[in-house]
């Protein structure tokens, strides 16, 4: 009902007949109901069209966990399966964590919302540098430097706990920091589209603002979007990056929605 709602100008001009070597894949019409126990079903066919070695989703409802599931391999390389307690890296939805704990700081005195970097942490000011190179493989990420918006590794379970909190905090309820602050975090600075950590719109689905953030190194993809008004969200997550993983991600999204949807939950 709403892929036509994310189809991107590229799945566009495909359909025009343009060449796209990343063109929508033909997958099942029917992709359940959320909480009918048959995500992992729906993901396997998304994470074999996109060709990525594993793919794992999570849709939190009113707090709880509605389904959760991961499918496929931890490696290119490897036969060893993924399983939702895996540690996933979710890039720069990072960059939301990081302001939630400026948020903690800021209640309890420690900061304010014009400490810059420098005026929090002056000893490392002189020696932070965000260009030392990372050689390919198992331990490569972006630079330490820009850790505190890109290189958290965690489960899907714990982002959803942390995506829960934001959601009920966008509907008023104190939680990791007051709602008041909360608000600030989902405040669009002047002239942007940008909170502190999040991106804003309104979206059909849902009904109204919906806060969204995707994040990569390259070798991961990590894509979350929540709905404050219908109390819910949702995060899909990939081990293989670039367009492949934005790909991968936004047509588990899709799946999320229309799963719940499908649900007709309160």
């Amino acid at each position: 009902m709403y892929r036509a709602l994310f189809i991107p100008l590229f799945l566009l001009l495909a359909a025009c007949g343009s060449e796209d070597p990343f063109a929508a894949p033909d997958l099942p019409d029917d992709v359940g109901v959320a909480g009918d126990g048959t995500l992992a079903e729906v993901l396997e066919p998304i994470r074999a069209a996109w060709d990525v070695p594993a793919l794992g989703a999570i849709l939190i409802h009113q707090g709880q966990v509605l389904e959760t599931a991961a499918v496929g391999r931890r490696s290119l390389t490897s036969s060893e399966r993924v399983t939702t307690q895996d540690l996933w890296h979710v890039g720069s939805l990072t960059m939301a964590m990081t302001a939630t704990l400026a948020g903690v700081l800021v209640e309890a005195g420690h900061l304010d919302w014009t400490t810059t970097v420098e005026q929090a942490l002056p000893d490392l000011a002189p020696i932070i540098r965000v260009d030392r190179a990372v050689e390919p493989g198992p331990g490569a990420d972006i630079p330490e430097a820009l850790g505190p918006a890109g290189t958290v590794h965690l489960s899907m379970d714990d982002y959803g706990k942390f995506a829960a909190a934001h959601i009920a905090g966008t509907r008023g309820v104190d939680g990791l920091v007051s709602a008041a602050t909360f608000a600030r975090l989902h405040q669009q600075a002047s002239g942007t589209a940008s909170g502190l950590g999040w991106l804003l719109g309104v979206r059909v689905w849902a009904n109204g603002i919906a806060l969204h953030h995707e994040g990569s190194n390259q070798l991961w993809y990590a894509n979350v979007w929540l709905a404050p008004e219908r109390d819910f969200g949702l995060l899909a997550v990939t081990n293989g990056g670039q367009e492949r993983g934005f790909r991968t991600t936004e047509q588990t999204v899709l799946t999320l929605i229309e799963r719940f949807d499908a649900a007709q939950v309160p």
